[in-house]
């Protein structure tokens, strides 16, 4: 008998949700966008409004009040978020309650209908007036953020050890960041919601008890936040982690912009980019490989070719390498509170990763920068600066192997350096490692990324298919003013921005060659074509640098690859 009751209570209990969240459907998008909801019908059960009324709160994340009619009185109940103060707007509206009582999360009313629609209006200008934007965000303490695959039965039996849960011991939630939710269908009893939950490439059997209402609000290719319990489940003799939903929060396609990501991707427009008199500067130094660069130790030998790119007896290593899921594991490490520096190939090719594709709660934090050899050194300085100045929240940037490598207290800055990238060599693992004295040592990369910093390596220091367009780019005038035309000239040639010491190397290899001058006056710089010979690139000092560097690079990224893959 009592779980007949019981049944009929859910079945009421679903039933009014139905029709409360129909109600809000059909309201004009101004009426959704208040912050505070009232909803009355004459159907609706008094006794299990309140637990409703806390059902839409987890769906719309804003204060609401449910009125059961009956005859000229009305009998309400509310829940509430955190920022809003329940009992005091009733407190502020009681000229127009019979009655009311609760606290500043759950409140009880009693209200004669011919004020309703004034209580309705009144109370939606005191959440719109006391909740900011910011406030109907919803949020949840949670424990740890997991990957897919970490899910097992070993890690469920290990968190049943901690049992029994209580007020005093409360159970473990976990968070699947960026998840995607298949095959959802509500149980026989249409009360639960089953469904599989896929993270990193894992996926999970979940169930969500008392949620088979979410159904109708998951949609192909969206993406969730899923808080959730693991669990054993034993069925038909066989046992099996599974996923206890305790909440779904939708993430929208585009996590909103903040901070760097306002930017434009590093093209000719970009105001904080290397430009000017800063560019053509790099000229008189020949923009050099970092030294530590060329030698594998401080012996100065040449780096060895098969030598591992990474050192891993370093004891400050993490090494996730082929674990995948590069974007949660990266969300993980920034979850973890303390500041982080992301190491890339490139990064004007990777900064989408930081700010589209990573899935942090509440979108990338404001203080998230980007810095890479394209930047300014004005530029850099000032971002560096904004790391060492702040202390609101933990520092996040972006940085490519070579600016982090090139600027002295960057990578220092930090306590935890993920390499989403492979570094080209061992040489440039060990000397940002150096620089790096109290830092962890993170490494998530996987085969993709492993190839992306091999096209990286072929576009950047492979000088000889960029020569060949530069000279004909030159070929079209004898003489050419070093002025703003010509460092489109010299930079342009693809969606990104080239490389300004990737440009200046291929003038400077042009010049060693005698095929063009250089010509600094006090007037005006020129750069003159001299020959048209064909000559060998071998013969400048310069191509043998970057070309030499380059082939041991490859080498070693190609021994890194089939290691990986074998």
């Amino acid at each position: 008998m009592l779980n007949g009751l019981n049944q009929q209570r859910q079945r009421i209990e679903n039933q009014m949700l139905a029709e409360a969240q129909e109600m809000v459907n059909r309201w004009p998008e101004e009426e959704k966008s208040l912050r505070g909801y009232v909803l009355s019908s004459p159907g609706w059960h008094e006794g299990v409004i309140g637990i409703v009324a806390s059902r839409l709160v987890e769906i719309h994340h804003r204060p609401v009040i449910m009125i059961a009619e009956d005859g000229t009185l009305g009998k309400g109940s509310g829940r509430s978020i955190p920022a809003f103060d329940l009992h005091g707007a009733l407190s502020e509206l009681g000229g127009q309650l019979a009655t009311f009582g609760g606290h500043r999360a759950a409140c009880g009313l009693t209200i004669d209908l011919q004020h309703l629609e004034d209580f309705r209006r009144g109370f939606a200008r005191l959440a719109d007036e006391s909740l900011g934007k910011d406030d109907l965000r919803p949020s949840r303490h949670v424990d740890a953020l997991v990957l897919g695959r970490e899910l097992t039965l070993d890690l469920a039996e290990e968190l049943a050890k901690m049992e029994p849960f209580g007020l005093g011991n409360p159970s473990v939630d976990l968070l699947a960041a960026g998840a995607r939710i298949d095959g959802g269908r509500k149980t026989r009893d249409g009360q639960h919601l089953q469904c599989r939950v896929e993270s990193g490439g894992a996926s999970s059997q979940a169930i969500g008890f008392g949620q088979a209402y979410l159904l109708e609000h998951i949609k192909p290719g969206t993406s969730w936040d899923v808080v959730f319990r693991l669990e054993r489940n034993e069925f038909n003799g066989s046992v099996s982690p599974q996923l206890n939903l305790r909440a779904l929060y939708p993430r929208s396609v585009e996590p909103e912009r903040t901070g760097d990501a306002d930017c434009t991707h590093c093209d000719s427009s970009c105001p904080g980019r290397v430009r000017g008199e800063e560019f053509w500067s790099l000229l008189s130094t020949g923009a050099p490989l970092p030294e530590p660069w060329l030698a594998a130790d401080s012996g100065g030998e040449a780096m060895d070719a098969a030598a591992p790119v990474v050192n891993e007896s370093d004891d400050r290593v993490i090494d996730r390498r082929d674990y995948g899921a590069v974007p949660q594991q990266i969300a993980r490490i920034i979850a973890g509170g303390e500041s982080v520096l992301l190491l890339v190939a490139d990064s004007a090719r990777r900064r989408e990763l930081l700010f589209r594709e990573t899935p942090l709660a509440g979108g990338v934090p404001g203080d998230a920068l980007v810095v890479g050899v394209r930047c300014s050194r004005s530029i850099i300085a000032s971002r560096l600066r904004a790391v060492a100045d702040g202390s609101d929240a933990p520092a996040l940037m972006m940085a490519d192997f070579v600016t982090a490598a090139s600027t002295p207290g960057l990578v220092d800055a930090f306590d935890h350096l993920v390499f989403v990238d492979p570094p080209f060599s061992s040489a440039v693992f060990a000397s940002l490692a150096a620089l790096a004295s109290r830092a962890w040592l993170h490494l998530i990369y996987c085969g993709d990324e492993v190839q992306f910093t091999k096209r990286v390596l072929e576009h950047e220091y492979s000088l000889r298919a960029s020569l060949t367009g530069l000279y004909q780019r030159l070929q079209a005038e004898r003489t050419h003013p070093l002025d703003e035309t010509m460092e489109r000239l010299v930079l342009g040639g693809g969606r990104y921005l080239r490389n300004p010491q990737t440009a200046v190397r291929g003038l400077k290899v042009l010049e060693e060659l005698g095929l063009i001058s250089i010509e600094d006056s006090r007037e005006e710089s020129i750069l003159t074509m001299l020959s048209v010979e064909r000559t060998e690139l071998e013969r400048s000092r310069t191509f043998q640098l970057s070309q030499g560097f380059h082939d041991r690079c490859q080498k070693q990224l190609n021994r890194l690859q089939k290691t990986r893959t074998t």
